[in-house]
C-alpha cells in the first residue's frame, strides 16, 4: 500500500489536471482501472471484508490526493503572473501576522510566521503521515479476530 500511495502521489504531481476531475463522475480509463486492480491486489491477503478493504483504500487515496493537492497549491501560489514566490511569501506573512495579532490564534503565535515548505519537507511530511496512517491501519487489522473475513 505504501508503494502504491507513493506512486499515486508522483502521478498526481505530474498530472495535476487529474485533481480537477474529482467529483465529476469521470469514468476510469485503463490506467485508473489498473491502479484499482493493483490496490485491491495489495490487500488480497488481508483478513478484511470487502467493505473494510474499500474503506482502507479510500482512507489512503484521500490522504494522498489531499497531500498532492496541498503541494500543488503551494507550488502554484508562486506562478501567479506578476508575483514572485518571494512576493507571495511576504504577502502571506503580513496577512498571517495580522490575523495572529488579534490574539485569537495563540498556537500559531507560538510557531511564528509561516515559512515556505521545501519540496524535501513536503516529501518528508507526506511520508511521515502516510506511515502513521498505514501503521494505524495495520494495528487495526492485527486486532481483528482470526476468523474475520
Amino acid at each position: 500500500m505504501r508503494a502504491i500511495a507513493v506512486r499515486l502521489r508522483e502521478v498526481l504531481l505530474r498530472h495535476s489536471w487529474w485533481v480537477e476531475l474529482i467529483g465529476h463522475n469521470v469514468l476510469l480509463g485503463p490506467n485508473g482501472t489498473r491502479h484499482r486492480e493493483q490496490t485491491l491486489a495489495a490487500l488480497s491477503g488481508a483478513r478484511l471484508d470487502l467493505t473494510t478493504k474499500l474503506a482502507v483504500i479510500t482512507a489512503v487515496e484521500t490522504y494522498v490526493v489531499g497531500q498532492a493537492t496541498y503541494a500543488m497549491d503551494e507550488a502554484g501560489s508562486s506562478r501567479i503572473p506578476g508575483r514572485s514566490a518571494a512576493q507571495w511569501q511576504e504577502a502571506l506573512g503580513h496577512y498571517q501576522a495580522a490575523l495572529i495579532a488579534t490574539g485569537e490564534f495563540p498556537n500559531l503565535a507560538g510557531i511564528g510566521p509561516p515559512q515556505p515548505t521545501s519540496p524535501q519537507d513536503r516529501e518528508r511530511y507526506f511520508l511521515l503521515g502516510l506511515d502513521r496512517l498505514l501503521h494505524g491501519i495495520a494495528v487495526t487489522m492485527e486486532s481483528q479476530p482470526k476468523d474475520a473475513t
